[in-house]
């Protein structure tokens, strides 16, 4: 049984209520009931990217008149982003929603509001015998990636939350920063547990080539965050967002069940906290690269096409970001003239694009509960596996079978 919220008078004098987003919501899942099943899954999010973030991408990288790759996906929605706790999410909460289904508090990593575990579509996957990846320009222990392989209370263990994915999800693949999270006695850990550690884009490359079945790669490319697109040298040895997600495709795509793939973005939200435009806008390029990326890849051949989903979204919008030209027709490589009301996050809803299996089910509004469920039936052979009760945010799961697929 759905809750609905009591309605109550607005100025206008109309009732506003929860009953429009739990019909969304039991639309969502009767698209679901009828949906492909997928052999692989990627969801990709642009940290604090909301929808302006993506117009002056679009202004600087094509021009006004042009549109980003992301904007040519035809299936496209919006998505709300509010925590268990508060109207603005933090990165920890809405990451949680969208690995777990389920809403929790600030700072929460995959833990529900009593702090009880919440199983990961990462962790379901794993479970199945599909390969799992990681990759992130952010520390591939911030709340993003913690989110879908970790188990905290706060966001800010990081030293516990590299534990966590080393010696507990283990992901076949993570590429990213944070290596100052991981000690040398962890190293030696990873090592045993079969990962092989590497730090370089060179190293990146050959890792990639000799990939197998069984090879597991930890790539710690920083000590911190990796460096903006804005302020790198051509000496750069870190990989570039797009670089590191081939690699993650090339590796994850030997093994024979499938794999789950998250790739985030993350430095689009940096940018915006400094409302650095220019450093904000080069990292919005950057997740349009690595989105066309996954496309190209997609396209290589038929059975791809047919057994990949894709979703594309972000976990909050940062910085307020307006946009002041209003005189201006931008051609590319110009930067548009920024507004920003604000430092931190917003509420306001943020974009949502997807292609392949279960796409269908992408809508004009959701919630981020309401990409989990998508995800997860698009992992399970018989559709409509994946029941959203979605007044009380709880998600139960049907069964989870994989398809034999060969490619």
């Amino acid at each position: 049984m759905l809750a609905h919220a009591s309605a109550r008078p607005t100025g206008r004098g109309r009732p506003a209520s929860r009953h429009a987003g739990a019909l969304g919501a039991l639309m969502i899942l009767a698209l679901l009931a009828t949906a492909a099943s997928a052999r692989d899954v990627i969801l990709l999010i642009g940290d604090g990217m909301g929808f302006n973030h993506v117009a002056a991408g679009r202004a600087y990288c094509v021009g006004t008149e042009g549109a980003l790759v992301m904007e040519q996906i035809e299936r496209h929605g919006q998505v709300s982003t509010h925590a268990a706790n508060a109207a603005v999410t933090d990165s920890a909460a809405s990451a949680t929603a969208l690995a777990t289904g389920v809403k929790s508090y600030n700072g929460a990593i995959a833990v529900a509001m009593d702090g009880s575990n919440l199983e990961t579509i990462l962790e379901i996957a794993k479970a199945k015998g599909m390969a799992t990846g990681l990759v992130s320009t952010a520390r591939i222990t911030h709340a993003t990636p913690a989110a879908f392989g970790a188990h905290e209370a706060s966001r800010n263990s990081e030293v516990q939350i590299a534990q966590d994915l080393v010696r507990d999800s283990q992901p076949d693949v993570m590429l990213g920063g944070g290596s100052q999270f991981f000690g040398g006695a962890l190293l030696e850990e990873a090592a045993q547990a079969g990962y092989e550690v590497i730090t370089t884009a060179d190293e990146l490359g050959v890792a990639t080539a000799g990939a197998t079945e069984t090879s597991k790669t930890l790539g710690l490319f920083s000590a911190g965050y990796m460096t903006y697109e804005f302020d790198r040298s051509d000496a750069s040895s870190e990989p570039h967002l797009s670089e590191m997600v081939a690699s993650a495709l090339d590796m994850l795509s030997v093994h024979p069940n499938g794999f789950f793939l998250m790739v985030e973005a993350g430095r689009i939200d940096h940018g915006a906290h400094a409302n650095h435009l220019q450093r904000t806008v080069l990292e919005v390029e950057a997740f349009d690269a690595a989105i066309e990326v996954v496309q190209n890849w997609t396209r290589e051949g038929s059975a791809r096409q047919a057994d990949t989903l894709v979703l594309i979204t972000a976990d909050h919008e940062t910085g307020g970001l307006s946009i002041q030209n209003p005189d201006d027709t931008l051609v590319a490589g110009e930067f548009v003239r920024p507004g920003w009301s604000s430092t931190g996050h917003t509420a306001a809803d943020v974009p949502i694009w997807g292609f392949g299996p279960g796409s269908e089910a992408v809508q004009a509004q959701m919630d981020n509960i309401d990409i989990f469920p998508i995800m997860l039936d698009a992992m399970s052979t018989e559709p409509g596996t994946a029941v959203s009760l979605v007044g009380k945010h709880l998600t139960t799961f049907g069964a989870l079978k994989r398809p034999e697929a060969t490619r």
